[in-house]
């Protein structure tokens, strides 16, 4: 896959003085546009696996056209890069869907952070790597959804729809922390051991 991604990257990556393998230099010039849809598709695929964080970047890089929005989004919920999921959505015009994919994905990863909370202080450990990606993933998407509200609170006229963004963002927020910090109370753990 390192291989196969390398090589896509290559074609479809902006010029880079970053390069991370020495084997593979950038190439001059736009992305290919030489390259099948399925290619298309394989190399985001492999970059949500192998450079998550470089995910929403590459995607700007490339034009609005390049692969198709719906596989954008499929792909990248496949692999759980809910930032870029979020982006692709705000970036298409659709900032309530957006917001409303943030709402589900914070959900879903504070289902799964909460737990891993209490097992890890439970097992009286301090390794926080397990949890790590997900508390990364969870801190991302509230940026790309601050990014989202101020990008439309940028208009001229500030609507109500605009508000509306920020308080579904704000509860969402809100709404993390009390989970998180609910499952992780002295009541909640003595509970979970009973």
């Amino acid at each position: 896959d390192h291989a196969r991604f390398a090589y896509l990257r290559y074609l479809l990556a902006p010029p880079s003085t970053e390069d991370t393998d020495s084997q593979v230099t950038s190439r001059v010039g736009g992305p290919s546009t030489h390259l099948s849809s399925s290619l298309r598709q394989l190399y985001l695929s492999l970059h949500c696996q192998l450079h998550p964080k470089g995910v929403i970047a590459a995607l700007e890089y490339l034009p609005s056209d390049f692969i198709v929005l719906d596989d954008v989004i499929r792909v990248c919920e496949e692999h759980e890069s809910f930032d870029a999921v979020v982006w692709a959505l705000n970036r298409d015009g659709r900032p309530s869907e957006a917001l409303s994919k943030l709402e589900t994905f914070d959900k879903t990863l504070v289902a799964r952070i909460g737990p891993g909370m209490v097992s890890l202080r439970e097992a009286g450990t301090a390794e926080w790597s397990p949890l790590r990606n997900q508390l990364d993933a969870l801190e991302t998407i509230g940026i790309i959804g601050s990014t989202i509200c101020l990008e439309h609170s940028k208009g001229a006229d500030v609507t109500s729809t605009v508000e509306e963004f920020w308080f579904r963002l704000l509860r969402t927020r809100i709404d993390t922390v009390q989970s998180i910090s609910g499952c992780c109370s002295p009541k909640a753990l003595t509970q979970s051991s009973v």
